[in-house]
């Protein structure tokens, strides 16, 4: 109805509901994505998921989201920690 503006898909705890634990790109997952967005869409409400990196998050736009939740601290932190590793290890 009125109340609701958007809906947002967390697809690790999909993916266990839907039998395929942590494999966000298997073809059920991908089909459960074009349903979803397909329903918002239908609805007029803005539609979003969890995605890893900007890859999905580009394949998810073309399947219609339209917002979009890009990683997380822990892959930030690590990501961090990663680059300043590299810049240590240069010196």
């Amino acid at each position: 109805g009125d109340q609701i503006d958007g809906f947002i898909i967390g697809p690790n705890d999909y993916s266990i509901m839907m039998g395929v634990p942590r494999q966000l790109d298997h073809p059920v997952m991908l089909e459960e994505y074009h349903k979803f967005f397909a329903i918002c869409a239908k609805h007029g409400k803005s539609c979003g998921i969890f995605d890893p990196d900007l890859e999905h998050a580009a394949r998810d736009r073309q399947m219609g989201a339209n917002i979009f939740w890009l990683s997380d601290d822990f892959s930030c932190m690590k990501a961090g920690f990663e680059a300043l590793t590299e810049g240590v290890a240069k010196l």
